[in-house]
């Protein structure tokens, strides 16, 4: 008998729709642990006014590279790969996350939902969606705000923090920038979560706007990333001239 366990499954039910068609859910988040099956599905609806041909496939994305020239095949199964709808109808699309023993980090996969609209010809319509797997216990969380950028354009300043993933899962961090003048903090913002950061690489995903009125001296901008229950910091002084330009 297959053991089914997920430690942790966590859904983004916001349905995404091109035209009529409508996917649902438009990311998948999974922590799963080792020689272990997880089921689940998508909802596919047809808001055309006509039935529609669906077709269904899926490719490997980012995996973390000590998972080797991991075949998708082996860790992801989907069983169908075209479906037809009645104009107004909605399927049940399961797939299965296979892990095994060798599995580690994390592992990504693009599902994507193709159809030709009725009464369209020569148009086709592709829709990709992100599935993310994180091997559960063998996780290594471990990154760094690697440079931050102060840039200055057309009057507006912003800090731009490049963030750096040593580790082997991917991350979505989110972050506080603080401004500084001497040691006193004149200016504080949270800046939401955004795109991944994967294992390995390197993204600027921490971006926040700093306040255009600040006053001729030295400053101090620290990033504050958070990510999985860590955190990194990094600090950069800028200078602001008496006529408002920047010197970084």
């Amino acid at each position: 008998m297959k053991r089914i366990l997920a430690l942790l499954a966590l859904f983004f039910f916001v349905s995404y729709s091109y035209a009529s068609l409508i996917i649902s859910p438009e990311r998948i988040d999974l922590v799963v642990e080792r020689n272990a099956v997880f089921e689940g599905d998508y909802s596919v609806t047809n808001g055309y006014d006509d039935s529609v041909d669906v077709e269904i496939s899926y490719t490997n994305w980012q995996i973390y590279s000590g998972n080797g020239d991991l075949d998708i095949n082996n860790w992801l199964k989907i069983p169908f790969s075209k479906i037809r709808l009645a104009k107004g109808e909605t399927k049940k699309v399961p797939y299965e996350i296979h892990t095994s023993n060798s599995m580690k980090g994390s592992v990504s996969a693009q599902v994507s939902f193709s159809a030709k609209p009725p009464q369209s010809a020569g148009i086709n319509v592709k829709m990709t969606f992100p599935l993310y797997l994180v091997i559960e216990g063998t996780q290594k969380i471990e990154f760094s705000v690697e440079k931050i950028i102060i840039n200055q354009f057309q009057g507006n300043i912003s800090a731009d923090a490049l963030i750096k993933n040593d580790g082997n899962v991917h991350i979505r961090p989110d972050g506080t920038l603080n401004i500084y003048s001497g040691k006193k903090l004149v200016y504080t913002v949270e800046i939401p979560d955004g795109f991944p950061v994967y294992a390995g690489t390197s993204r600027s995903v921490l971006r926040a706007s700093i306040p255009n009125d600040l006053k001729t001296g030295k400053y101090v901008a620290e990033v504050v990333a958070r990510a999985l229950g860590m955190e990194a910091r990094k600090k950069v002084e800028f200078r602001i001239r008496k006529d408002g330009s920047l010197i970084s």
